[in-house]
């Protein structure tokens, strides 16, 4: 075997070319020979990595991912032509070099058939080497390039949010003006089923990275032990199972976006990480001590309260308040009703060309029945409720026998929307901001008063007459306590919040008959013969035990208070044995 030496004349030649986030897999049986040929694309800023058969090649393609690759022809279980077919199929822009000792003109036009992007023989000066490489390199940026343009296109007719009310006008006009700023992180919020990912995805698709990968990962499906290693990957022997180096998502998306779906179920300890990542824009892969700039934008989406659990101690506040400098909330379904036909015209369309069915036409009574439903699943039940029509009946005028609509329980019918899905800052969007003579407000008390007082967003207080008060009454001197008085501060705020609720409670273009929650006003009075309050407190935590199915946490949001004074108030009344079993 021979190896040519690099003279300073093709030292001077390999300078001017540049393999910086060039990914390089080389497959060669001699280990001199590979060996050089690494230590020569390392200097040059590449990436790489070595197997010695056909076998070592296919199974660390997947994890190394590379961007070309070098491969001898003749190897101990194969050759070289057989990875150039495979690679042809699953990665067709990927160039591929192939050198071999055993020059023949029929092997090197098969090779060149096969796609190959160069052909050398062996011995071969260093030089020549690297020219290909160098050439190879700038063939694989340009077929990335156009491969993630061509899904830019197909990308673009997917982040399609249908909807022109005022919610969703301003929904699209916040995504906008996000992707358009040079910011680092977005917070979206939302129940489950509006549409995190969607939005999140505009984000990336409407602004100067969109030429840049989009990576996802959902923090609440990967097991706590596999999800560092996901997102920042590892290095060879970095623990027991490490056999190879393997590149994290955050190394994936390099200048793109990463999107961070449920953050809320990620675990504390991984959380510190992140929050260095966000800080200092860099990264180790795990057994590394070697820093990874990174230069992309973090988008993470949750259906939680984050200020509630970092007030339970399950979420870092300090990464809270890294991720929340822009927050956007997406609108549930039942807020923007004024929507749902033209969600279920474009659903319709699309499943139909998906399922390659015949494309029904919708009734009036159809559609009165789905104006009639809460859609608690949002705008994901939607779509599940009308691929169940076109599959199971296929008909040509859907009816509402057709639709095959999840009963819903009593009391997520009466139940509002967790506090989770105001956004802080809803004030400035407001028509009516909060006067000079409301009540201090504490953290939960922002969030309910925020959405009481927003035009599209429907208030969290649900009173029925028998029960509504505007009683003032101090608590009796013996209790004493921030949280004995809590929850008549309560009280006193949800009558400032009624005299703030001006505006209607649904907008002109949403009927009324569809509107599930009730707007407290000023009609309820105290009745003259008065009210006693313990009976008063004991029913409210009755029916926020049962709206939030005896979730305590989910109860104490709907009471604005925390959960250990709604766990103090239980016990006063002698609920908390009762609800125990239930918690």
């Amino acid at each position: 075997m021979t190896i040519s030496v690099v003279t300073n004349k093709s030292a001077s030649h390999s300078a001017s070319i540049s393999l910086r986030d060039t990914r390089v897999l080389i497959i060669d049986d001699e280990d001199i020979l590979a060996w050089s040929i690494d230590t020569e694309l390392r200097s040059l800023g590449a990436e790489t990595m070595r197997a010695g058969s056909v076998r070592e090649a296919l199974e660390r393609f997947p994890t190394f991912a590379p961007d070309l690759a070098i491969t001898d022809l003749r190897l101990p279980d194969g050759n070289g032509l057989e990875l150039l077919k495979k690679w042809r199929l699953d990665a067709p822009e990927m160039p591929v070099i192939l050198v071999t000792a055993h020059g023949a003109i029929d092997s090197a036009i098969t090779a060149l058939r096969l796609g190959a992007c160069d052909y050398l023989q062996k011995p071969f000066d260093m030089k020549d080497l690297i020219a290909a490489v160098g050439r190879a390199a700038e063939i694989a940026k340009l077929r990335q390039k156009v491969s993630r343009l061509q899904g830019r296109e197909a990308a673009a007719t997917e982040v399609n949010m249908i909807g022109n009310t005022p919610a969703m006008h301003q929904l699209r006009d916040e995504l906008r003006r996000i992707a358009k700023s040079k910011a680092s992180t977005a917070l979206i919020l939302g129940d489950s089923g509006t549409g995190k990912e969607l939005a999140a995805r505009a984000i990336h698709e409407w602004s100067e990275r969109s030429s840049q990968p989009f990576v996802e990962i959902n923090c609440a499906s990967i097991p706590e032990t596999l999800l560092e290693s996901e997102l920042f990957g590892y290095e060879k022997g970095a623990f027991t199972d490490a056999r190879e180096r393997k590149f994290g998502l955050f190394e994936i998306a390099r200048s793109g976006s990463i999107f961070l779906d449920e953050i809320g179920d990620m675990p504390l300890k991984l959380q510190a990480k992140l929050l260095r990542a966000i800080e200092y824009r860099r990264f180790k892969r795990l057994g590394s001590t070697k820093d990874i700039e990174f230069t992309g934008r973090i988008i993470a989406a949750t259906n939680r309260n984050l200020l509630e659990e970092a007030a339970e101690k399950r979420f870092r506040a300090d990464l809270y308040y890294r991720l929340s400098a822009l927050p956007v909330r997406v609108p549930a379904l039942r807020e923007r009703l004024a929507d749902l036909p033209s969600l279920v015209e474009f659903f319709l369309d699309k499943l139909s060309h998906d399922l390659n069915l015949p494309r029904p036409r919708l009734s009036a009574a159809a559609t009165s029945r789905l104006m009639e439903h809460s859609w608690p699943g949002n705008v994901r039940e939607l779509k599940n409720v009308l691929e169940r029509a076109l599959i199971f009946y296929e008909p040509e005028l859907l009816q509402p026998q057709h639709l095959r609509i999840d009963h819903v329980p009593e009391s997520w019918q009466t139940a509002m929307p967790p506090l989770q899905n105001f956004v802080p800052h809803t004030f400035a969007a407001s028509s009516q901001p909060p006067t000079t003579t409301s009540p201090t407000l504490t953290h939960a008390n922002v969030l309910t008063t925020a959405s009481a007082t927003s035009s599209d967003v429907a208030p969290l207080t649900t009173l029925t007459p028998d029960f509504a008060t505007t009683h003032t009454e101090t608590p009796e001197p013996n209790s004493g306590t921030s949280e004995e008085t809590e929850f008549a501060s309560l009280l006193d705020n949800t009558h400032a919040k009624s005299t703030a609720q001006s505006a209607p409670a649904h907008s002109a273009s949403q009927p009324a008959a569809v509107e599930v929650i009730h707007t407290l006003t000023n009609d309820f009075r105290l009745p003259n013969t008065g009210i006693k309050l313990e009976d008063l407190e004991k029913s409210l935590l009755n029916q926020a035990l049962d709206q939030a199915r005896h979730n305590q946490t989910r109860a104490a949001q709907l009471l604005g208070i925390t959960r250990h004074t709604l766990r103090y108030r239980m016990e006063k009344h002698g609920l908390l044995v009762s609800n125990s079993a239930l918690s």
